[in-house]
């Protein structure tokens, strides 16, 4: 059967998206659905626990059209795929007939995964930051071997600047709030560029590592590589600190006790 051709609309993209879609997308390839499904919580794209007759959940996740290209997911795929394949423990798709990425009737780009349960990681001894750290460490020595071609690279261009001209146009901005909107953030991307000094960073990173991207089943694994981009490593080790200056230093440095112990 030929696919649809679906001009999805950007501000209702999931909106031929239905119970049915998920559901025959799977069968489509290969699996025998139940009829039962449950929608998990997503921030970008829209992801399914999808009930399968005799066998095992698999996660569905139907990505954001016009979010990522075709190659760009791919990458993700390869490179969770990568770190899997040397025992890092991340949750890659599944691979189907050599595919990752599938594509429903209607458009919708789409990919399946093993359902892994876990809890929620708290970060509460010196020995938890140092475990995050080797995790993080790993998922480098791997994303150093080669860089993205077609993921993003985190910079004050892409990451700053380009989302200034975006906001300039876009009209998000009140129109008494762009004067000085963009006053403040010129300045402060100026003084980013800065810092940056023009380096270029192209170690693979997970992109989005934070506590709600780790689960805990006995050992500590990350699952959605969706935002994974070209960035310094630190972009995978800062959003698990908080408190007051003194007490991110503290956690900060047992981040990177642990990731030097294997990088």
């Amino acid at each position: 059967m030929a696919k649809m051709m679906t001009d999805f609309s950007e501000a209702k993209p999931y909106e031929n998206l239905m119970p049915n879609v998920v559901l025959d997308s799977v069968e489509a390839v290969g699996f025998r659905c139940t009829g039962a499904q449950m929608a998990l919580n997503s921030y970008e794209n829209r992801v399914y626990d999808v009930e399968i007759e005799g066998g095992e959940n698999v996660i569905a996740k139907f990505y954001r059209p016009h979010r990522w290209s075709r190659e760009q997911i791919q990458e993700e795929h390869d490179f969770t795929l990568e770190l899997a394949n040397v025992e890092i423990d991340v949750v890659p798709p599944k691979v189907i007939k050599g595919q990752t990425l599938f594509e429903s009737e209607q458009g919708y780009l789409f990919s399946l995964s093993p359902k892994r349960g876990g809890q929620a990681v708290e970060l509460k001894s010196e020995e938890d930051f140092r475990q995050v750290g080797r995790l993080v460490g790993r998922v480098h020595s791997m994303g150093e071997v080669e860089p993205f071609r077609h993921r993003p690279a985190l910079n004050v261009k892409t990451y700053g600047w380009d989302n200034l001209v975006f906001l300039r146009q876009s009209g998000h901005v009140p129109a008494d709030l762009v004067a000085a909107y963009d006053a403040t953030t010129t300045q402060l991307l100026t003084k980013l560029d800065e810092v940056w000094d023009g380096k270029n960073y192209t170690l693979r990173t997970h992109g989005d590592c934070h506590l709600g991207n780790i689960l805990n089943d006995g050992s500590y694994f990350l699952v959605d590589l969706d935002d994974c981009v070209s960035a310094p490593s630190v972009q995978d080790l800062w959003l698990f600190v908080s408190g007051d200056r003194a007490e991110m230093a503290r956690q900060f440095g047992l981040l990177i006790e642990g990731y030097e112990q294997v990088r």
